[in-house]
């Protein structure tokens, strides 16, 4: 037990690097315009690894058709997912996709 600690943080923080390096460079390409590359690292995080930052920004890219078309109801799909990761700009934008009824239901009450 003793030699797979090691090994087994090892393992650990070389995945868990590997996502962070993964995502600066999705943030790296959202920030510079190539929405295209953002969009493909982003999706890559948020479906496998259920990164809550990188589902944020697939709401983004949806909610103002960055990189895909402009899809209200994906992108409170994926603020969604986001806000049930405690990710408050994910609740704001979903809240504010509620309140305009946009992609879902308009809801007051639950905005």
């Amino acid at each position: 037990m003793k030699k797979i600690r090691p090994l087994l943080f090892l393992f650990i923080y070389t995945v868990t690097t590997a996502v962070r390096a993964d995502f600066n460079d999705g943030v790296v390409a959202y920030l510079m315009a190539d929405y295209e590359k953002a969009f493909t690292t982003m999706q890559s995080l948020a479906e496998t690894s259920d990164h809550g930052f990188a589902q944020y920004y697939m709401g983004m890219m949806y909610l103002k058709g960055q990189g895909v078309d402009q899809d209200y109801e994906a992108a409170s799909n994926w603020f969604r997912k986001a806000s049930e990761k405690n990710i408050p700009q994910a609740q704001y934008k979903l809240g504010d996709l509620y309140f305009k009824g946009r992609g879902v239901p308009k809801d007051y009450e639950y905005a």
